[in-house]
C-alpha cells in the first residue's frame, strides 16, 4: 500500500508524505561506509591505489 501511495504522490494525485526513518538502514549504511574506509586505508598502505573523485550528481555528464 505504501508503494502505491508513493506512486500517487509522484503523479500528483495526493500530497507527498515524508519517508519514515529506517534506523536499521542508516546503521547498516554507516557501518558499510566505515568498513570501506578501513579497507581503502589498508590498500593505500600496501598497494598503489588509483582513486577517482566522486561526483556530486549522478548524471551522464558528471560521470
Amino acid at each position: 500500500m505504501h508503494f502505491l501511495r508513493r506512486i500517487d504522490a509522484k503523479l500528483g494525485r495526493i500530497d507527498s508524505m515524508p519517508d519514515a526513518v529506517d534506523a536499521m538502514l542508516e546503521r547498516t549504511s554507516r557501518l558499510g561506509d566505515e568498513y570501506e574506509h578501513r579497507v581503502l586505508e589498508r590498500y593505500r598502505q600496501g598497494y598503489s591505489v588509483m582513486e577517482i573523485a566522486r561526483t556530486e550528481r549522478m548524471t551522464r555528464a558528471a560521470l
